[in-house]
């Protein structure tokens, strides 16, 4: 489920690296006839330590480390900002923080008294930290969680159906979390509105 950085570079901007030297970058050029235009000054790349302050916060959720900024503000070499996030990307922190974002996505923010009942909380988490760590395909980790049969810690990802499923109701709350999160739609008012 990883994005490698070189991935995210060419889906951003078609290129396969990200010029260390503050260069012209293919996303400026694209927005550069509308700063033109409206007399526009973009703000300058960001230094190392807004960077890797950015970069931290939004892979680990956290801030960086005084050793970790030293470290990175003394490293003159090139490439330097692809390696970090190459770094951070595939630590155990980034798993462990992107597990926690998609089982609160997954989840809908909401856990009840009842889910340990229904489901299998360590199972699910480190099945969801073991698709990030390994790069999982968005498909088939989409997949595992809308079609895996079994047993619920066997099939990790099973869980999140049992999550939505109510035995007394129709399966309203699965169909509308599938939706959202997959497609991007929402349809919960299906329910009383037949359009």
């Amino acid at each position: 489920m990883r994005v490698a950085s070189g991935i995210f570079l060419t889906l951003l901007t078609g290129l396969s690296t990200l010029p260390d030297d503050g260069s012209d970058h293919p996303v400026d050029r694209y927005f550069e006839s509308y700063w033109t235009t409206n007399k526009i000054k973009p703000a300058p790349p960001a230094d190392d330590y807004e960077f890797l302050r950015r970069l931290s916060l939004d892979l680990t959720g956290r801030l960086p480390r005084p050793e970790e900024i030293r470290a990175f503000a003394s490293d003159r070499s090139p490439g330097k900002r692809l390696r970090m996030i190459d770094e951070l990307l595939t630590g155990d922190e980034a798993a462990r923080f992107w597990g926690d974002q998609w089982l609160r996505v997954l989840f809908n923010y909401r856990f009840h008294e009842t889910d340990p009942f229904k489901i299998h909380f360590p199972s699910f988490v480190q099945w969801l930290q073991k698709a990030f760590k390994e790069d999982l395909p968005y498909d088939q980790w989409a997949t595992h969680l809308i079609a895996d049969r079994g047993d619920y810690k066997v099939k990790p990802a099973t869980n999140w159906i049992l999550k939505h499923l109510d035995p007394k109701e129709p399966p309203f709350e699965i169909a509308e979390r599938t939706t959202r999160v997959f497609l991007g739609i929402q349809i919960q008012c299906a329910r009383c509105h037949d359009h």
